[in-house]
């Protein structure tokens, strides 16, 4: 059995993408395999009860499991049930992270720690421990919400950013490394999280002729369908493959 995975699914963006998968999987989209989902929560038990009650009166099957990036015992564990009940991945879109705002100079190195543990060297972890997995999905994909603060950097978000920035940095070599294995690889990397995503379009973020970064203004309804479309062996495996990556700011 495929799995599609959305870490941080239980609210906000991370929630706006799971709906998002769950309509395209009541509609049994060929593209998607009759995949799984499977969602991680860190610690909000009654968030993520209540998105599997939800998910339950859809119709729609999912594991919802916990999993702190900032823990690599964690981390390993939910690898192992990955490896364990699934055959293959089809998708992972790696959603969670923390934001901590405050200067460097301000900020504790507890809380530094934490910080890159969780939005940089845990998703690493995270989507190495992974790629065998993906690898046997032929094709899969691989999405990461990174941040404009990432691309442009912000004040008071210094070390924020610089941890979105790493993960922008690390989607660019993941994608060069994975393209001929059928994985390809996207960021986006919205300018807020305020407002709930509702679906719209991806094809910009998975066109094969996107060969170096760029980035662009979208409505911040198309956000949460580009990154469940990242699923779409239509959109990111029909042309002929080269490196793919695209830092979409939303405003």
């Amino acid at each position: 059995m495929n799995a599609i995975i959305v870490t941080g699914g239980t609210r906000g963006i991370g929630r706006a993408i799971v709906d998002a998968l769950a309509d395209r999987l009541l509609a049994k989209e060929p593209d998607l395999g009759g995949a799984r989902l499977v969602v991680t929560y860190r610690s909000e038990k009654a968030h993520a009860e209540a998105l599997a009650a939800a998910l339950r009166s859809k119709g729609v099957v999912a594991d919802v499991l916990a999993m702190d990036l900032a823990s690599g015992e964690s981390i390993d564990a939910f690898v192992g049930q990955m490896r364990e009940n699934y055959g293959a991945v089809r998708a992972l879109i790696n959603n969670a992270g923390a934001t901590y705002d405050g200067s460097f100079l301000s900020m504790s190195d507890e809380g530094m720690g934490k910080l890159i543990e969780s939005n940089l060297s845990g998703t690493i972890r995270l989507t190495e421990g992974l790629l065998p997995l993906l690898r046997a999905a032929n094709p899969a994909a691989v999405v990461f919400i990174a941040s404009a603060a990432g691309v442009y950097g912000k004040a008071g978000q210094v070390p924020y950013a610089t941890t979105k920035g790493g993960l922008i940095g690390y989607t660019q070599l993941l994608a060069r490394r994975c393209v001929r294995q059928n994985i390809f690889v996207n960021a986006v990397a919205p300018a807020s999280s305020r407002l709930t995503w509702s679906p719209s379009s991806i094809r910009s973020c998975t066109n094969r002729s996107c060969t170096t970064p760029r980035c662009k203004k979208w409505g911040r309804r198309k956000m949460s369908r580009m990154s469940s479309m990242a699923c779409s062996s239509r959109d990111t495996c029909r042309r002929r493959p080269s490196r793919s990556m695209a830092a979409i700011s939303v405003e």
